[in-house]
């Protein structure tokens, strides 16, 4: 399935959400802050950003960036969004199903047990590693 999304309801869309492109000055390109909003409403269970919800779809972004790392990069650094970069995309809409907190939190939880036993068997595996050197040296 597509992920469709319509920015027309946010306020001021054609400057917040598309900016000049640096390559061509005749065209513009995605903010790549309305980029990772639009995507983020799958990660995050959230289909818009209303008046009511964007306190929430902010704090489910900052949720989900502890668990996948910041989306937003520049001079190398990362980032993740604002609640004022949220604010100001009220309005964004897409095709997400909307997922309670309790499964959207469930779904957090699972990541980061899974992501706890990626690193454990990290672990073992340079730990046998080692072991397989240390032998070798023997």
């Amino acid at each position: 399935m597509s992920l469709d999304w319509s920015l027309t309801k946010i306020e001021n869309w054609q400057k917040l959400c598309w900016l000049p492109d640096p390559e061509n000055a005749e065209e513009t390109r995605l903010n790549p802050v309305t980029h990772t909003l639009i995507f983020r409403a799958m990660t995050v269970g959230m289909g818009q950003i209303t008046e009511k919800n964007y306190v929430e779809f902010y704090l489910r972004c900052k949720l989900a960036s502890e668990c996948f790392g910041q989306p937003l990069q520049k001079n190398g650094d990362t980032f993740d969004v604002t609640l004022e970069d949220v604010k100001a995309h009220i309005g964004l809409s897409t095709n997400v199903s909307n997922t309670t907190i309790t499964s959207f939190m469930k779904n957090v939880k699972e990541e980061i047990e899974m992501q706890e036993k990626r690193k454990q068997i990290r672990r073992d595996a340079q730990a046998a590693i080692t072991v397989n050197k240390l032998e070798e040296l023997a």
